[in-house]
């Protein structure tokens, strides 16, 4: 069972606060009220499969610590996480790797501190350009900067004495809240509690209260096996272009690729259409990738495309990696698409409309075969399509072509079975 949240980040947006927990191999992105976005850390379909190393998610029973280091309110694809695993460090975007480094050479001051032992939670802030990290050592605190600067260290109980005996000692995970008062965020074990330099502001209480839609996620994930590594690996079952899987008669779907069901009822017309289509997704439908369409613990997932070189950053500069779209823009620019597509609901995003065609052909290779009705799913995919219309000079037609950014996410779309 999950019973404990080994990294947890606050991360501050325009829309408010979210909330990044790692555990195990695996991440969650939440608010208050709502996850946001979940999945593997690595591997085959991880978010940050090609930028994150092994280390920190193969076999990774203790996640280590994360702490959010991004500009304030700025893009969340900018957003910079870090990973502490042990000795090891590495410090990433969703887009590339920044710097993989020890916890000796990147934090020498900490690394004093610490004299062997474990660093069990890590919090992290910036502010005015300049890092401030809270390390959480057994029933020990300090404060530091990057490189060999240290603030101020004491233990946890002379700190912060109003805490209850079990939250003055190996604490799991803390997030600073960096307000105009910081605010600490602490788990430990299945609690979580919120406090500033003054008192407690909320707990400890369960996390399951709390946050339990959170929880719930945790929970569903218990027992499932990490990724795999290579490509060498045996994919999903039902994966693949070729691949086929037994109809089950029932939604063996993995639970954490299903937002919710809104209704056993679907649009009018729906079924007429469904028979239609399915009499024409024959084999140029097919979803021409080495992973085909597959689903996995938090999303319905379009198979990998070529991981490639999309730009450059930084200075000295370094490569930016991104998994290509290629295959899902070929799709959308068939005549046979875009034949499907008008013939759906008027007001119909693409990607909607690819996401409601795709399930309707590989429901069964999905785990779909007996869902009935209107459901809100989870796809890895590329929301961020244009549409690029030319008109043609002399002629009353417009021709349409689409193109995506490779800025593959979990999206929800809603569809019906």
């Amino acid at each position: 069972m999950v019973d404990r949240i080994p990294a947890l980040t606050v991360v501050q947006t325009p829309d408010g606060w979210k909330h990044f927990a790692f555990a195990e191999h695996r991440y969650v992105e939440f608010d208050d009220t709502r996850i946001l976005d979940a999945g593997e850390i690595g591997g085959g379909d991880g978010r940050w499969r090609s930028v994150v190393p092994e280390i920190f998610w193969r076999d990774n029973t203790d996640a280590g610590v994360v702490g959010e280091a991004s500009v304030s309110y700025g893009d969340p694809r900018f957003h910079t996480y870090t990973l502490v695993k042990g000795e090891d460090v590495a410090v990433f975007r969703d887009r590339e790797l920044v710097e993989q480094s020890t916890v000796a050479k990147k934090w020498s001051g900490m690394n004093s501190w610490l004299g062997g032992a474990a660093l069990q939670a890590l919090g992290t802030v910036r502010r005015n350009g300049v890092w401030k990290l809270l390390a959480l050592s057994g029933d020990r605190y300090g404060f530091f900067g990057d490189g060999s600067k240290v603030w101020e260290t004491g233990t946890i109980s002379r700190k912060w004495p109003f805490l209850p005996p079990r939250f003055q000692t190996d604490i799991d995970s803390v997030a600073i809240v960096p307000e105009s008062r910081w605010k600490y965020l602490c788990t430990k074990g299945s609690e979580v509690v919120l406090f500033d330099d003054s008192g407690i502001i909320e707990g400890p209480r369960p996390v399951q209260e709390k946050w339990p839609h959170l929880w719930q996620r945790l929970q569903e994930w218990e027992g499932t096996a990490p990724p795999a590594t290579d490509a060498g690996s045996e994919a999903p079952s039902g994966a693949g272009e070729t691949g086929t899987a037994t109809p089950s008669g029932g939604i063996t779907l993995p639970a954490g690729a299903i937002e919710r069901k809104l209704s056993d009822a679907t649009w009018p017309g729906f079924e007429d259409f469904k028979r239609y289509f399915e009499s024409c997704a024959q084999q140029f439908w097919e979803y021409k990738t080495p992973k085909g369409v597959h689903p996995t613990s938090s999303a319905i997932v379009f198979g990998d495309g070529e991981v490639k070189q999309t730009g450059t950053t930084g200075f000295p500069p370094r490569p930016v990696m991104s998994e290509t779209c290629d295959e899902m823009v070929r799709i959308l620019n068939t005549a046979e698409f875009r034949a499907m597509y008008n013939l759906l609901p008027a007001g119909t995003h693409v990607v909607s409309a690819f996401c409601q065609l795709y399930v309707l052909k590989y429901r069964e290779k999905l785990g779909l075969a007996g869902a009935r009705g209107t459901y809100t799913l989870r796809f890895s995919v590329w929301p961020d399509v244009l549409e690029h219309q030319d008109e043609a000079q002399f002629s009353q037609d417009t021709l349409v072509r689409y193109s995506a950014s490779d800025s593959k996410r979990t999206w929800p779309v809603t569809v019906c079975l």
